[in-house]
């Protein structure tokens, strides 16, 4: 296995928000692929991405996936399977190496077959990838981009968000009761919870970024007792030091980019060995980097965007990465991420199984000596 050695020089390269007395560490990373096999423990799920993991306690991790493979029977290729637009799987234990996983879809009975569809069923022409979700005491809630096909660019736009609550999150998904919130649309293309969704003190915290658009990034924010009891229906928005937190209904602007070159899916969480916000991504396009800013604030500012990634054992044709995650709820490593790997040619992808299941990679940090 290839080890790879990147160096965060976090008193240097990231903001000086940042700056330490101490020499900086050093970030080991290698992939992991003993925890790579979770997601092959089903033969009938053959593969999705975005990959959002969310904390259901008690050992028990939710997996929320985008467009996924999904097998009628077994042994089968990608080539007989079938692509639901979303599913979703429930892993029990907090180690991926040693953690089953069993995986989520729908089925209607057919008179000859089974008929496979979506866990978050599609509306007409719409269907729905996750974004990310959080437990709040005895309630689920999963933010979902509402996404359309369009005859240009990749062929889809995402249009919207809704968010579905579930009140019964401790049964399995089957029995899961959906109950759609209302989710107040905006004026100005900013989908609520396609990025990280956050529970901090007495707020719900969802980033959001602009579709389509350049991928700046905004955040927005409801009271925890509301949001608690499935009430999104008055979000408030960040418009910068100066005008704090508005109400949706109440503003006359766009709201304050909190950072810009992000990605419509990413991950933000706490480090508590750092002791601030950290924020993963994929950055580029084709062969990627993993990469990070930091913040002592949610609200910024953010350092500059950092890579410390990039896979180097990568071959199919036309391969491209991206869906970069970090999973802080997971243990058996310092640090836990995932990233996904696709490819532009949908043959190769059909026929290639070493594509689009999510890859983990584990990090752990070196302490550097002073000279």
């Amino acid at each position: 296995m290839r080890r790879l050695l990147f160096t965060l020089w976090l008193s240097v390269v990231f903001s000086t928000a940042f700056a330490a007395t101490n020499p900086p560490d050093s970030l080991y990373v290698e992939p992991w692929p003993e925890a790579d096999a979770l997601f092959h423990q089903d033969p009938r799920w053959m593969g999705g991405d975005d990959a959002h993991s969310v904390d259901l306690g008690k050992g028990r991790v939710l997996w929320l996936f985008g467009d996924s493979f999904v097998a009628n029977q077994v042994p089968a290729t990608r080539r007989g399977a079938t692509m639901v637009r979303n599913s979703v799987a429930i892993q029990q234990g907090y180690n991926p190496t040693k953690a089953s996983i069993r995986f989520y879809w729908r089925t209607q009975q057919q008179t000859d077959h089974d008929s496979l569809s979506s866990f978050f069923p599609e509306v007409d022409s719409t269907w729905f990838w996750p974004g990310h979700g959080v437990r709040l005491e005895n309630t689920l809630l999963i933010f979902l981009m509402k996404v359309k096909r369009v005859n240009r660019d990749l062929g889809f736009e995402v249009v919207g968000w809704e968010v579905v609550a579930i009140d019964n999150p401790d049964d399995d998904p089957p029995a899961w009761k959906l109950r759609w919130l209302n989710a107040p649309q905006n004026s100005f293309g900013v989908i609520a919870g396609s990025a990280s969704v956050l529970s901090v003190e007495n707020y719900l915290y969802a980033f959001s970024v602009q579709e389509p658009g350049n991928h700046d990034v905004f955040l927005v924010r409801w009271p925890m007792q509301k949001a608690a009891k499935g009430d999104l229906s008055a979000p408030f928005w960040w418009l910068g030091e100066a005008s704090g937190w508005v109400a949706q209904a109440e503003m006359t602007q766009k709201p304050t980019v909190v950072f810009g070159g992000g990605q419509t899916e990413f991950t933000v969480h706490y480090a508590a060995r750092a002791k601030h916000w950290q924020q993963v991504q994929t950055e580029g396009f084709g062969i990627a980097y993993i990469a990070m800013r930091e913040a002592n604030k949610l609200t910024g500012p953010w350092s500059g965007l950092r890579k410390f990634y990039r896979p180097t054992d990568i071959k199919a044709k036309d391969a491209f990465m991206y869906a970069g995650k970090a999973h802080p709820e997971l243990q058996g490593a310092e640090g836990i991420f995932t990233y996904v790997v696709n490819s532009f040619d949908f043959q190769v992808l059909l026929d290639d199984p070493s594509l689009y299941y999510p890859r983990f990679l584990k990090t752990r940090s070196v302490p550097r000596t002073k000279k």
